[in-house]
């Protein structure tokens, strides 16, 4: 060190050397801070990257929480959903229920009604009135029973009142008024009563079922078998049977013939629009009135006969009218006129 140093330090002047070096030691130091300022700094920014990755972590979690709660709303949707589906199937299923209550209540009703029509409609059976419904499907002696039963109602009117409704209704309805007709041949007059008729155009009563073979008592009187004829004619058929006669026979007027079967016997033909009266009014007195014993009747030939008219002239709007009037007149009916199918369902009168 020179004088000049050593008066310099004496003096109190800073040493520049030292300076620098305490520069350089500042800026060392400096540096130290610098670089820990900048490490500092980098941590900071690395915390803050890492909070950062920390803050997307947990944004991306929070997004998973919020994915997981909209999960769990998708899932409480769904499960809502479901709910809701099934409170719909259980409210499905009560409405179904009440419904089933609603249907009882109108099957109740219903059988309420279908008692009521029940009830309506056995009031309105009439007794005396073959139940078709009911026995419709029966046959043979079966079938007979019923439809005697069904009769039990029949009023007598008696032969001479019998005869006064019949031609009542014939001069009410054939023609002109007072006019009556024969059923066998077609003639017709005018008449002003029954007794007029007899004693002053010839004119009778004719019983389809012959007196002489059972017609007596209640049948003679029973208007389901009688009607009015030319005199003549009834003298003719007599009380021979019906069947087809061979040829023009031995007598014949209007269409009606007496004359021989192809089997030889004597019988009598009536005019083709008489032929189904005269079948269903034999049907009615053979099942009625057939089991008496003073009943003759006719052959099985006879029987066979009679189908065949009962299907060759059918009921027609005239046949159902005169039944109507004369049924109401003697409270009975001729069921093979309102129900001219049960003629098949009995095989033997």
């Amino acid at each position: 060190m020179t004088e000049a140093d050593v008066l310099s330090d004496a003096a109190g002047e800073p040493d520049t050397g030292d300076a620098t070096a305490d520069a350089g030691g500042q800026d060392a130091a400096q540096d130290a801070d610098g670089d820990s300022d900048v490490e500092d700094a980098r941590d900071v920014e690395d915390a803050r990257d890492v909070e950062d990755v920390e803050d997307v972590e947990d944004t991306s979690d929070a997004e998973d929480v919020e994915d997981t709660s909209d999960a769990e709303d998708v899932e409480d949707v769904e499960d809502t959903s479901d709910a809701e589906d099934v409170e719909d199937v259980e409210d499905a299923s009560d409405a179904e229920d009440v419904e089933d209550v609603e249907d009882t209540s109108d099957a109740e009703d219903v059988e309420d009604a279908s008692d009521a029509g029940d009830v309506d409609e056995d009031a309105s059976v009439d007794p005396c009135v073959f139940d078709f419904t009911t026995y419709g499907a029966l046959t043979d002696d079966a079938l007979k029973a019923v439809l005697r039963d069904s009769h039990d109602c029949h009023t007598d009117l008696g032969y001479g009142s019998a005869r006064d409704v019949m031609f009542q209704y014939a001069m009410d309805n054939v023609g002109a008024d007072g006019e009556v007709e024969c059923v066998y041949t077609g003639r017709t007059a005018i008449v002003t009563g029954r007794g007029n008729a007899y004693s002053q155009h010839d004119l009778n009563t004719e019983h389809t079922w012959p007196q002489s073979h059972g017609a007596s008592g209640v049948a003679k009187a029973d208007l389901h078998h009688l009607f009015i004829t030319d005199a003549q004619a009834n003298s003719r058929r007599g009380s021979h049977p019906f069947g087809v006669v061979q040829g023009s026979g031995s007598w014949s007027e209007g269409g009606s013939k007496l004359g021989f079967s192809a089997q030889g016997d004597q019988v009598f033909e009536p005019r083709d629009v008489h032929k189904g009266n005269v079948a269903r009014a034999m049907f009615y007195f053979a099942v009625v009135y057939g089991e008496r014993g003073s009943v003759e009747m006719p052959s099985g030939a006879t029987f066979a006969t009679l189908r065949q008219w009962h299907i060759d002239d059918p009921v027609d709007a005239a046949e159902r009218a005169r039944h109507d009037v004369l049924a109401e007149a003697q409270n009975s009916r001729n069921f093979f006129i309102d129900h001219p199918e049960l003629v098949d369902q009995i095989s033997d009168f």
